[in-house]
């Protein structure tokens, strides 16, 4: 019998820049400066609302503080069956995950409409009332007015129950095979409790979010069958195949099934060929299936650069050779004649709205691998050490689960990538984007979790490997080791299909998507008790992705990354082993993503600059 109890408890806070957004001010409005209100007197319509973007300094700096509570228990019991040569295990498990976020700095918008639409400005009902002109600095009593902390609570729950039996199969003239069979069944839950605020989409800078649940699960049947081939021959020293399948019952996502076959060929000592294909599945997760809408915000890029709204009279959509189907789209998708001419949006990203779709089913992927190894065939220590593995994969994924970008569905609905050649305002992108009836300004792009198109990838990963003592080099009788170590990956291609039967486009080497070049090399030194070494990684330079979905956009590429770390170990005797390091030594900043200041890809590169960790494990 076996049991393993994991517990854990971590916090984080993030800072951001105060939230943003675009207030309606009547001219009644007390704080209106004597020069805008003749001008707002000259218009048209003299008492329509102004609108101005605003940014709240005045709320400081907006504040994730996250909790994070984890708990993992697991159970079961494992034996030997003399009978058929084999072992076998049962076991359950139970894990839970719980995050509470509070979001101090975050603005009420209907409280900060109260104040904008008093007729003191808000002095009635706070001191000072809000001045929306200036920097103001709010009283006390004005800032516990309009500011708030929102809460919001996020649960994950996994249950398992496994049971598993290997062992000896039957015998061949290379050697014995054996099999792995077993059965599973899995339960994940889903959780999102957020208070009013985040659920009524009232505050400027968090993403508003209703309510959310939802559960599923699945049940497993699967086998493996591991088989010599060949054994002890001329150029075939050992040759094995390795077979599996598994069928997969999804409460929701239906009926799926997965194999493999590998070969492993040992051609003589020092050189292996392996290889092999698989078909792989993934069943949409519960936040896919079940959040709630929420918002958040898209990017759309700068109009400096070819982004930004197509619409726009100084876009360079507006300037093409298609200026004039752009313009009738864009009055036809509700911008209002009056303005076409003279409207524009300096915004470089926009609101949007996700939502989870039931409906889903399981991505697929087929992948072929084929590569070799390569061991030093001398015998001496100071090469005796020597590996080196390349690999080819090819990787062919469909049904990908996932939302387009807001710039992605804007390229195709103004046809920017070829997509919508006819200047259709039915096409289905363009029903994505909803835009205010006065003033044309895009107010919502939904983004709905869908099964889209399809990735092929395709790439090469190699690694290699040396170590050796330091008197095998010719340092006398020096005790140390030296060590290298190099994994790379260069990627052939990485092409997406955004819609089923869409068009391709390769996003190889392209920003907020794979590198192109990828390399983490190492060099380490240990002696006695102690050992230490720098490892350098390096991202290749990108081009801007925006230039593959619009060719004339003029958004700059992104320049490659290095960064050092410096790593450390000393073990003080057999039960307690100390370490520690310096990461991103240099403290290098990450590059900037898209041609806009302060942007980058925090999945790719490093953000947190230089950083230290130290631990002490504990063997008891």
């Amino acid at each position: 019998a076996f049991a393993q109890l994991n517990y854990t408890n971590y916090s984080s806070t993030t800072l951001a820049e105060p939230g943003n957004t675009t207030l309606t001010i009547p001219v009644s409005n007390p704080f209106i400066p004597a020069a805008l209100k003749t001008l707002l007197a000259s218009r048209a319509n003299p008492t329509g609302s102004l609108l101005l973007e605003k940014r709240f300094y005045e709320a400081g700096a907006r504040i994730n503080n996250r909790e994070f509570n984890v708990l993992q228990a697991t159970a079961g019991f494992n034996g030997h069956i003399e009978e058929l040569d084999g072992n076998w295990e049962i076991y359950g498990s139970h894990g839970e995950t719980k995050v509470t976020t509070i979001s101090p700095g975050s603005v009420v918008s209907s409280k900060l409409n109260t104040l904008l639409n008093a007729a003191d400005g808000g002095a009635s009902i706070c001191p000072g009332g809000y001045n929306p002109f200036n920097l103001t600095t709010l009283s006390d009593a004005c800032y516990n007015y309009v500011v708030a902390s929102p809460l919001q609570r996020t649960s994950l729950i996994r249950d398992v129950l496994e049971a598993n039996l290997e062992g000896h199969a039957f015998n061949l003239p290379a050697g014995e095979a054996r099999y792995n069979i077993g059965a599973s069944y899995r339960a994940d839950s889903y959780t999102f409790k957020p208070d009013s605020d985040i659920a009524n989409g009232t505050t400027v800078g968090v993403p508003a979010g209703g309510a959310s649940a939802g559960s599923t699960n699945v049940y497993e049947l699967y086998g493996e069958l591991l088989v010599p081939i060949l054994k002890d021959l001329p150029f075939a020293k050992d040759v094995h195949v390795d077979a599996a399948y598994r069928f997969s019952d999804y409460n929701l996502a239906g009926i799926a099934h997965t194999y493999k076959a590998d070969v492993n060929w040992l051609v003589v000592d020092g050189l292996r060929f392996r290889g092999g294909y698989q078909r792989a599945v993934r069943a949409p997760n519960v936040g896919e299936l079940f959040i709630a809408p929420s918002t958040g915000s898209a990017a759309i890029g700068e109009l400096a650069t070819g982004g930004g709204d197509p619409c726009a009279y100084n876009s360079t959509a507006r300037a093409g050779a298609n200026a004039a189907k752009i313009k009738t789209l864009c009055t036809a998708l509700g911008v209002p004649a009056a303005l076409i001419d003279s409207f524009t949006n300096a915004q470089n990203d926009m609101p949007s709205t996700s939502t989870g779709n039931t409906a889903l089913k399981p991505e697929s992927a087929d992948t072929i691998t084929f590569g070799t190894v390569l061991t030093s065939p001398f015998q001496t220590e100071a090469l005796a050490h020597a590996q080196l593995s390349v690999d080819y994969y090819n990787i062919a994924l469909k049904d990908a689960i996932g939302a387009v970008s807001g710039q992605t569905a804007l390229n195709k609905c103004f046809n920017l990538d070829g997509s919508n050649p006819s200047y259709s305002a039915s096409y289905n992108y363009c029903g994505l984007f909803t835009r205010s009836a006065s003033t044309g300004v895009m107010t919502a792009v939904l983004l709905p979790t869908s099964n889209l198109g399809a990735y092929r990838t395709s790439g090469i990963d190699v690694e290699a490997s040396w170590t050796s003592g330091l008197g095998a080099l010719g340092f006398g009788d020096e005790d140390g080791t030296v060590g290298f170590n190099s994994n790379f990956n260069y990627l052939l291609g990485y092409k997406i299909q955004a819609v089923s039967n869409g068009s391709w486009a390769d996003y190889a080497n392209a920003s907020g998507y794979v590198p192109g070049l990828k390399a983490v090399t190492s060099i380490s030194y240990g002696i006695e008790d102690y050992g230490f070494g720098l490892r350098w990684r390096h991202l290749n330079h990108e081009k801007a992705s925006a230039k593959v979905s619009n060719p004339a956009s003029t958004t700059p590429n992104t320049g490659s990354f290095d960064a050092f770390d410096f790593f450390a170990d000393w073990k003080i005797n057999d039960q307690l082993k100390l370490s520690g390091g310096l990461t991103n030594l240099f403290d290098r900043d990450p590059p900037v993503v898209g041609g806009v200041a302060g942007s980058t890809d925090a999945s790719t590169y490093d953000t947190l600059g230089r950083s230290y960790y130290i631990s002490l494990k504990v063997a008891l």
